[in-house]
């Protein structure tokens, strides 16, 4: 009665062994490293990630704006200067995130 179905784990208790699943570990823990902490290796991945994901977004946003603002007074050339703006961002943030990885 108080045994679990077989595909069930409880991996969250600590001190349990009714199920015989081993306990989860900490936050940040690795099987491999043990530890708790991350390194510093997986710190500067998470970084550049971080910039890419950034970059990828905000350059195309940037320069469709920018392109819609230098373009001119009409309602053309500004359509067309954040056109070309936005797919120049876009092709400079695939090529960024290409010389990224």
């Amino acid at each position: 009665m108080g045994q679990e179905p077989p595909g069930s784990r409880n991996a969250g208790c600590a001190d349990c062994t009714s199920c015989g699943s081993e306990p989860a570990l900490p936050h940040g823990a690795s099987e491999q490293s043990g530890a708790g902490a991350p390194d510093d290796d997986s710190t500067l991945d998470e970084a550049r990630f971080a910039l890419a994901s950034a970059g990828t977004f905000l350059v195309p946003v940037i320069l469709a704006v920018l392109g819609s603002l230098l373009a001119g007074e009409s309602p053309v050339s500004r359509f067309l200067g954040g056109t070309i703006g936005l797919v120049v961002g876009l092709v400079g943030a695939v090529v960024a995130g290409k010389l990224l990885r």
